[in-house]
């Protein structure tokens, strides 16, 4: 398509950046369709549909699903503007799906995706902003697309475990000290 399909799914709060998030789409000189999932992502919440009517943002908004894997399947990008994050359950899930992710430079997954440009330099929305347009690039070649996917797929296995081969790695680090 010629629009960006973005997903974020997190509570709707301030430390998950959405207005960052709001702010760096509002600059965005390619068409998208945003989905926000979460606590809070609803127009009935009165700072929500604020922040939607400051940024003209006019998300698809819903507080639940039911079927998350087929929405990170459905969308090209996870977006993770979040102003802290240790280790993000959402960013393994989508890539588990196929489904990229462009975030803020928090969490253990940054070194993971700056190899592809998709880590924000600061949490500064112009930065954000073009991270976002090298996502448009990158899913304006279907073939790099596609190759980029089948890489983080690989590479994010590596980084998970399954919960016996996590209590042996926290048994070496146990038997260590």
């Amino acid at each position: 398509s010629n629009y960006l399909k973005l997903l974020i799914v997190a509570r709707f709060s301030k430390e998950k950046g959405y207005e960052l998030l709001f702010k760096a789409l509002s600059n965005l000189n390619c068409k998208f369709k945003l989905k926000c999932i979460g606590e809070g992502c609803t127009y009935e919440n009165p700072y929500f549909n604020k922040l939607c009517l400051k940024y003209s943002i006019e998300p698809q908004a819903l507080e639940t699903t039911k079927n998350l894997s087929k929405i990170y399947g459905d969308n090209d990008f996870l977006i993770v503007p979040s102003y802290s994050e240790s280790s993000p359950n959402v960013i393994v899930e989508a890539i588990l799906e196929g489904t990229p992710s462009i975030i803020t430079p928090t969490g253990v997954y940054t070194s993971l995706l700056k190899k592809f440009n998709l880590v924000s330099n600061s949490f500064n929305s112009n930065d954000l902003t073009e991270v976002l347009k090298k996502g448009f690039l990158l899913k304006s070649d279907p073939i790099k697309y596609e190759a980029v996917r089948r890489e983080l797929l690989k590479k994010i296995k590596l980084y998970i475990s399954t919960p016996s081969e996590a209590a042996k790695e926290y048994e070496k680090l146990f038997l260590n000290n």
